[in-house]
């Protein structure tokens, strides 16, 4: 299980589990309701109601606790993806459908655990966690690359990659959007308004692949 590297004991029981789960789902609702700076051990064992000796069974402080946060996260990202890498899965639907399936299962991750865009979003995590994210985006970009040459096989390995950059920038400013619009309805729309924007650049970008082959 990936919380393991974070963790100071590993839990062998459902009931281990369950109470560990308690502290994450504690932890980040109090991280979406004031922000991680503020918060505290303490503060997490009383949202989870455990003692704070029961808290520190498994993790050995609060950075533990936001590091088997941000792994589950990332997880969640690598399972998404790995869903659409394959090349059926791409190949058998529309490009407007491909990007639905994409983002998303991401947007209502999201949505549901508000923390998540504090922590990614927030410039007060450890250089580890930073580290983190940083590789995390970067095996997302391989991951987009993939996807659109699996689409666009003609593509250029170069024009894939910077594509692929801009893409994951853009998935990164509309996080921002979503974090700065708590409102669902709000949120659902700018996701909406993003999946037109990504569909149309992503469209001119295969056609202009396709003329540049047709050309040469």
């Amino acid at each position: 299980m990936s919380d393991e590297k974070s963790m100071r004991r590993v839990p062998k029981q459902a009931r281990s589990q369950q109470r560990i789960d308690l502290i994450l789902a504690a932890a980040a609702d109090l991280i979406a309701d004031i922000g991680y700076d503020a918060v505290t051990t303490n503060a997490i064992a009383e949202r989870a109601r455990i003692s704070i000796g029961s808290l520190y069974q498994y993790f050995s402080n609060k950075d533990a606790i936001l590091h088997a946060i941000t792994e589950r996260y990332i997880e969640h990202r690598r399972q998404v993806a790995a869903e659409l890498l394959q090349p059926d899965v791409i190949a058998g639907v529309s490009l407007p459908e491909l990007v639905d399936r994409y983002l998303d299962p991401m947007v209502a991750f999201y949505q549901d655990n508000p923390a998540i865009l504090h922590i990614y979003l927030g410039s007060d995590i450890s250089p580890e966690m930073a580290a983190a994210y940083a590789q995390a985006d970067a095996d997302s970009v391989a991951q987009i690359a993939h996807m659109i040459q699996l689409r666009v096989p003609h593509l250029p390995d170069q024009r894939a990659q910077v594509v692929a950059q801009v893409v994951k920038a853009a998935m990164k400013a509309l996080m921002g959007l979503l974090h700065s619009n708590a409102n669902a309805t709000e949120q659902n729309l700018i996701s909406a308004e993003f999946k037109h924007m990504l569909v149309a650049y992503l469209e001119s970008v295969m056609q202009n692949a396709n003329d540049t082959r047709e050309e040469s």
